[in-house]
């Protein structure tokens, strides 16, 4: 991964449209926000460090999105242990907000 990168770029998410896609902002090397936009022509591509494990996503290898560095500065305690409970889940893994709650130690 660039440590370097900052700025918004795009990604194609050919599921949802040919010029559908992903907005990530990317602040000192770590994802920021991500966001899902009808149109993602105008933005520049996300760099080949950075596609690549969306790419293996889309080829079946969820886990693949482990290795993506996430900005977690302004979050609150209880954001941060959600979030990170989150990715300790398998992809098929089927939760309520409730179980999730209690499983980051919210009960």
């Amino acid at each position: 991964m660039n440590r370097n990168a900052n700025g918004s770029f795009s990604h194609p998410w050919p599921l949802f449209g040919k010029q559908a896609g992903l907005l990530l902002e990317i602040r000192e090397g770590r994802l920021r926000r991500l966001h899902w936009r009808s149109d993602v022509r105008k933005l520049p591509p996300l760099p080949r460090a950075w596609a690549s494990p969306f790419r293996a996503y889309l080829k079946g290898r969820p886990s693949a999105l482990q290795a993506i560095p996430v900005d977690l500065d302004g979050l609150t305690a209880f954001q941060r242990r959600v979030l990170e409970t989150l990715r300790r889940l398998p992809s098929s893994a089927l939760t309520s907000y409730a179980l999730l709650a209690r499983s980051a130690g919210f009960p």
